[in-house]
Order: C-alpha cells, then structure tokens, then sequence
C-alpha cells in the first residue's frame, strides 16, 4: 500500500525527474546580478561543458589568483552543499581570492545549515520564487523544488549576524534578462 509521503515523493519525482543529476545550469540573469559589482572569473563547480568562467578544481588546488571572485552553484544535496561550503572557506582562507558567491537552495532551517553552512557567510539574499535551471536535466516549466539563496563569503571581518537581503526573482529577470539576450552560458 502506498503511503501519504511516498505517493508525494512519486508525485515530485514525476515532475523533478532528474532530481539526482548535478547539471543545472544558472540562469544568465542570476550571473548577471552577481556579476554587477565584481565580475565571475573562475566556476568552483562546474565541467568543460557548462563553466561560466574558468574552471577551478576546488578539490585539488588551494589557491585563486589575487582579487577573483569564484562562483558555485554546487549539487543541492545538504551533504554536498557542506563540503563544497566547507572547502570554500578553506581555499579562500589559504588564497589571496576576494570573494565566493554561492546559489544554494534555501534549507535555512535544517540543523547541518545552521551549524555547518551559515557561519561562513558575510551575505545571503533571499530570492523570492523559484529558478527554472538550464541545461540537459532541466524540465520545462520545472522550477527548483526550494526557494533559492544567493550566498557570499568574502576576505572582510565576518559579521555576527550576515546581512540579509531580499529579490524577487521576476525583478531580477526584467533587470538583467534584456541585458542578456545575445550572450549564452558557454556549451
């Protein structure tokens, strides 16, 4: 007999088939908005086919160049949102790298976020809707499952609290969409 919770699992995976694949690609409009005070220069999570600058080996190399600003939008799994959080905050501590900007899903009240992820942040803005992924897994029509999060990490003092900020993600495409309609994330 099927039960309430797997007939809604069923339910999602029949909408988010691809749910277990790491490909979704960022928007344009959302790289642009992160891109509108220090431009991207290297993709901590990324392949040949999808970077959005140059590719950097988080795992196997411990410095950026002075002044870059890496970006990663990393398997959306918690487990793997903590390592890749982790790691970061270690390569930006051993590197003369400026700035790391995650898109992260908004799991802001799950225990391992809280104890694990959150602490290394300086900056969260919280998007208001949900990002329709590009890419070889995306759905059409298919919006991430949680709301999303822009995240930062930077050289500064840390704050106690990260200043928190608030988009609607219909501005951000309006914003910076128009701008975008002749440039394409590499394939």
């Amino acid at each position: 007999a099927m039960t309430a919770a797997s007939s809604r699992a069923a339910a999602f995976s029949s909408i988010h088939p691809h749910t277990v694949e790491d490909d979704f690609r960022t928007p344009r409009y959302i790289l642009d908005y992160v891109s509108r005070l220090r431009p991207i220069t290297h993709d901590g999570a990324c392949s040949v086919e999808n970077s959005v600058a140059e590719p950097f080996d988080l795992w196997g190399d411990d410095r950026l160049p002075s002044g870059s600003h890496l970006w990663i939008n990393p398997p959306w799994r918690t487990d793997d949102v903590v390592r890749f959080v982790e790691r970061s905050h270690e390569v930006l501590m051993m590197s003369s790298c400026s700035r790391i900007t995650f898109l992260l899903p908004n799991k802001l009240c799950e225990t391992k976020w809280l104890d694990r992820v959150m602490p290394h942040f300086d900056y969260v803005c919280f998007l208001g809707g949900r990002v329709n992924f590009e890419g070889p897994h995306s759905v059409k029509g298919g919006a991430t499952r949680w709301g999303t999060i822009i995240a930062e990490i930077s050289r500064k003092v840390p704050a106690p609290i990260p200043i928190l900020h608030y988009r609607q993600l219909r501005d951000l495409k309006s914003d910076f969409a128009a701008r975008a309609t002749d440039r394409r994330l590499p394939r």
